[in-house]
């Protein structure tokens, strides 16, 4: 499995709590993505939501960055993401069915704080973070062709004119040749817990976003840490 994304809880406001005494990541990782950060995960934080902290030794600084906000303003930003998607994305009538999935597992949690953990994806590309604050910052105000084109790229969709339908999993719908993959790019899949948008998927053994990943790549600091963990 290649570098990988989470989409976590925390109950202070600091980023990357899986690196944090108490972590509990059985409980407090909602969902992961192979190679990307899911595009619905993005739209629950704004560019304000950055934070930067050092996570390195005195004499080598480890400068890592991640968006983290209460959990309840997570949901509000989601909901209001809604129509800039469906405006940046050519009208497409499927973000209600995928920001309703979402919205269900984060109304269900207690923990204050929604953060993404991406710093095994940021640490491939210099640029990552840069772009990923401007994906943030246009919510809502630019649906322009640049803005769309840089979704994609952060995301990894495929064949973005023909996203799958939210229901692809739940009701066991015959997937396209790229839903399963695009599935993935927009809501992630389960790690510890099961997500809403697969439970069906998961209790017929059919196939689900989980099969979609990306080959091991370079590792991050805390992909190290993790790798430590495990052994």
């Amino acid at each position: 499995m290649g570098n990988s994304s989470y989409l976590c809880l925390s109950d202070d406001r600091l980023i990357y709590p899986s690196s944090r005494d108490g972590y509990q990541a059985d409980s407090q990782t909602i969902a992961t993505d192979a190679g990307y950060v899911p595009l619905m995960w993005m739209v629950l934080f704004r560019g304000a939501d950055m934070m930067i902290e050092d996570f390195g030794e005195p004499g080598e600084p480890y400068i890592a960055q991640a968006p983290i906000v209460e959990r309840e303003h997570a949901i509000v930003n989601l909901t209001e993401a809604v129509p800039y998607l469906t405006s940046v994305f050519a009208g497409q009538s499927v973000f209600e069915g995928y920001a309703q999935f979402l919205r269900e597992t984060l109304e269900t949690e207690q923990t204050k704080f929604t953060t993404i953990e991406m710093d095994e994806i940021a640490c491939l590309s210099p640029t990552y973070y840069g772009d990923f604050r401007a994906v943030l910052n246009a919510v809502g105000i630019d649906a322009s062709d640049q803005a769309r084109s840089r979704l994609i790229e952060l995301t990894g969709l495929r064949q973005w004119r023909s996203l799958p339908p939210p229901n692809l999993f739940t009701d066991a719908l015959k997937p396209g040749s790229d839903d399963m993959w695009n599935m993935c790019r927009v809501l992630g899949t389960s790690l510890y817990k099961d997500v809403p948008w697969e439970q069906t998927a998961k209790a017929t053994s059919s196939p689900t976003a989980s099969d979609v990943v990306e080959d091991p790549k370079e590792k991050s600091f805390f992909g190290r840490l993790k790798d430590m963990f495990k052994s």
